[in-house]
C-alpha cells in the first residue's frame, strides 16, 4: 500500500512535467509541489510508524 501511494506521487510528479509546461500557473505548480510536498512527508511518516517496523499491530492513522 505504502509503495503504491509512492509510486502515484511519482505518477503525478511527471504528469506534472508534462502538463504543466501548458497549462499549470506557477501558483497552480507551487500548490501541486505543496500538496506532494505533505503527501511524501505523511508516506515517510507512515514508513517510520510502530506498526511498518513491525513494533505494533496498530497501522497508522489514515491505512486502511
Amino acid at each position: 500500500m505504502l509503495q503504491r501511494e509512492m509510486e502515484q506521487v511519482t505518477e503525478s510528479t511527471l504528469a506534472l512535467r508534462h502538463i504543466g509546461e501548458e497549462s499549470l500557473s506557477v501558483t497552480d505548480m507551487r500548490v501541486e509541489m505543496i500538496q506532494m510536498r505533505e503527501q511524501i512527508a505523511l508516506l515517510r511518516a507512515q514508513q517510520r510508524s510502530a506498526w511498518a517496523l513491525g513494533l505494533s499491530d496498530d497501522p497508522p492513522p489514515g491505512y486502511t
